[in-house]
């Protein structure tokens, strides 16, 4: 055991552990590359997407996306790849690691200043080479479905569809959950749901469906394992089996109703959609 800084205390074998589970992600990216699999989920523990490229962070001991990412990158000599990270966290880690590239599209949907403090605003959009490939979406506390998929409408949609990656990441935390106790979103099992959804089925058309799915935050007990079915069910083809059983309880809290200052947050990121938009049409 021991200590990897800023948080992240780890246990006796935590290393082997979190090596294997990279391991596993890289395999699985590979496979979904070269097509022998159609897609995947990593269920991998511990998280990854604080963690810097030399420390430690809010319980990630690994970067496990941006390694598998830039695996594949230089074995494949790949020239696009896009992270989506819908952890209610933001994923600092991973900005810092790819702020000043534009190999990497990075795009963030969380909530507003939930953690780590002073990190993920809108107008964090990268530096030099990548400047405008860095995409912050914040959404207050409160945000539910309605604020979800208006951001996955307006701002992920269209600019994974302006920088058309040859792979896909997703960053999956589930603690955007109406009942998570690290955070105050309302999302339930639909959100999820819809948010794989639309992600396949854009992948279709800009990458032949290459998606990497890997399981980021997520401490709800009770509400993460139905959460992490919806996903799958998407991964396997849509069919649903299986209901929230505290969806009603989540929905009436106010998230199916996109309110104005909610839009207007979400609306922040717009110029980083311009400028990644007109970057890609240099």
């Amino acid at each position: 055991g021991g200590d990897a800084g800023f948080g992240t205390p780890f246990s006796k074998d935590a290393f082997e552990i979190a090596s294997l589970g990279i391991g596993g992600l890289i395999d699985l990216g590979e496979k979904i590359y070269l097509r022998e699999l159609k897609n995947g989920f990593a269920l991998i523990r511990p998280p990854g997407h604080h963690a810097l490229k030399n420390t430690g962070y809010g319980f990630c001991i690994f970067n496990n996306v941006a390694i598998a990412a830039e695996c594949l990158k230089k074995k494949y000599n790949l020239s696009r790849i896009a992270i989506l990270d819908w952890d209610v966290h933001h994923g600092n880690g991973t900005e810092k690691i790819f702020y000043e590239r534009n190999d990497v599209l990075y795009i963030s949907i969380h909530q507003q200043n939930c953690y780590p403090n002073n990190s993920g605003f809108s107008s964090d959009r990268g530096l030099n080479r990548g400047f405008g490939y860095n995409i912050n979406v914040n959404v207050p506390a409160g945000s539910g479905h309605a604020s979800y998929t208006y951001a996955f409408d307006e701002i992920v949609l269209k600019a994974l569809n302006i920088y058309k990656p040859q792979i896909i990441f997703v960053c999956c935390g589930f603690d955007p959950s109406g009942i998570d106790p690290l955070s105050r979103t309302l999302c339930h099992a639909d959100t999820f749901r819809y948010m794989t959804k639309t992600i396949l089925e854009l992948s279709e058309y800009i990458c032949e469906g290459r998606v990497v799915i890997s399981q980021e935050g997520g401490y709800s007990e009770t509400h993460v394992p139905f959460c992490g079915l919806a996903v799958l069910e998407e991964l396997v083809g849509g069919k649903k089996r299986y209901l929230d059983p505290v969806k009603e309880t989540i929905i009436n809290q106010g998230g199916e109703i996109l309110s104005e200052h909610q839009k207007f947050m979400i609306n922040e990121s717009m110029e980083s959609l311009n400028i990644l938009k007109y970057n890609q049409n240099l």
